[in-house]
């Protein structure tokens, strides 16, 4: 083990109720905005968005590379990192967000969520912790990923789908 739970090198994050993996997908681009130059052509603004990190169903090995994860404790930050480089921006984490779903941002970025595992719950390692949970769609069976508070981890949507598993990256 690395630190916190978590193994040293790459690895997959599955939800043990689902068998669904951690999954970080391309954001896409995002239009800011657009304008006519002088010769009346228009331009139009972009931006590449973030990844969104999702569940998804595990992928044979060689297609898995947005699957996979690494635990980063440089500087002592307990990051959740991507193993894929998405752009020039370089790499990107897992960031909770309060009683929410989970977003990823840029690994230099200030106020990133620090990360533990225990007993096969994955919070973030802060006074009032936020655990990452698979939220269960009773109507359609699909799942979503989720942060929520200690209080909410035994709410019939949340209390079965809380545990999660490491297996090293292959």
């Amino acid at each position: 083990m690395a630190s916190n739970g978590f193994p040293s090198g790459d690895f997959f994050i599955t939800n043990v109720r689902s068998g669904l993996v951690i999954t970080a997908v391309p954001g896409g681009v995002k239009t800011l905005g657009s304008a006519n130059n002088r010769g009346g052509d228009e331009i139009t603004y972009t931006r590449t968005a973030h990844p969104q990190p999702l569940l998804t169903t595990p992928l044979p090995s060689g297609k898995n590379g947005l699957q996979g994860w690494y635990y980063d404790t440089s500087d002592s930050r307990n990051l959740l990192v991507c193993r894929t480089k998405f752009d020039v921006r370089g790499r990107f984490v897992l960031q909770a967000q309060e009683n929410d779903w989970p977003t990823m941002k840029g690994a230099g970025a200030n106020g990133l969520s620090a990360w533990k595992m225990e007993d096969g719950l994955i919070s973030s390692d802060t006074d009032e912790p936020y655990f990452l949970v698979a939220r269960s769609d009773e109507e359609d069976g699909t799942y979503t990923l989720d942060c929520v508070q200690k209080s909410r981890l035994f709410w019939p949507q949340f209390h079965e789908n809380t545990k999660w598993e490491v297996t090293p990256f292959s």
